[in-house]
């Protein structure tokens, strides 16, 4: 995603090489007070290369997975993400790290579109934004970070895969009633959220061509600190729109 917010493009390309590697040589509102671990702060991103010259296998709940691969999930844009083996997918849209997606060392990465936002994760009574958040990047980070009950950090600026983006994070504090931290869907209808206390969340916001493409990375406390490097690498690989 053009050189690390918080770290060095050096950085970035050690990162992606260290996954190149890995994936040819294997098998298969003001900034809140957290009251849970920190979000580690390195926000990715990759330089650009030059287009693959063939198209990749799209992700479908493979249990090992070993190279790039597309991601589905009703995406416009076509997206593509390489991943190290000892990895597997759950669906078309969600890579889970070696551990798993739960606690206490798990983390995954999703990647999705969202239409609109709870206004009160904790609590789905309180519904979505209405006027629905508009249509953009911006938009989208502005609603949460200017919405206490998210306790969402300020947004920051950056690229992913050269295209302009916004970074935002935060930690799940509680859950709602129904036992989960209900973000993004419709009135009455959840289709992404939350599940653990302590669950951290960073959130990679991107305009592509019209859609909105959000890339939702979570970890919690107990995640090692070399499956959230391997993390990092994953999301410094992430290409969007080149020709297969």
């Amino acid at each position: 995603m053009g050189g690390y917010r918080h770290g060095s493009t050096l950085a970035v390309t050690i990162a992606v090489a260290a996954l190149t590697s890995a994936c040819s040589t294997a098998a298969g509102t003001p900034s809140p007070t957290r009251t849970s671990a920190p979000i580690p702060a390195a926000a990715p991103t990759a330089a650009p290369t030059a287009a693959p010259t063939a198209a990749f296998p799209t992700l479908n709940g493979q249990t090992s997975l070993n190279g790039r691969y597309t991601v589905g999930s009703g995406l416009q844009s076509h997206l593509t993400v390489m991943v190290p083996a000892g990895w597997s997918a759950s669906s078309d849209w969600v890579v889970l790290g070696p551990k798993g997606n739960q606690p206490p060392g798990g983390m995954a990465i999703r990647f999705y579109t969202v239409s609109n936002a709870f206004k009160d994760p904790r609590s789905i009574g309180a519904g979505v934004f209405s006027p629905s958040v508009g249509p953009t990047a911006a938009d989208l980070a502005a609603a949460i970070v200017g919405d206490p009950a998210w306790g969402a950090t300020e947004a920051a600026d950056m690229t992913i895969d050269s295209l302009p983006a916004k970074h935002l994070q935060f930690a799940i504090p509680a859950l709602g009633a129904d036992g989960t931290f209900d973000m993004f869907g419709d009135a009455g209808n959840v289709d992404r959220f939350g599940f653990a206390v302590g669950q951290s969340f960073d959130l990679y916001i991107v305009d592509v061509s019209g859609e909105r493409v959000v890339v939702d990375a979570f970890h919690y406390p107990g995640t090692s600190a070399s499956d959230l490097a391997a993390q990092q690498a994953v999301l410094a690989s992430i290409q969007i729109n080149r020709t297969p």
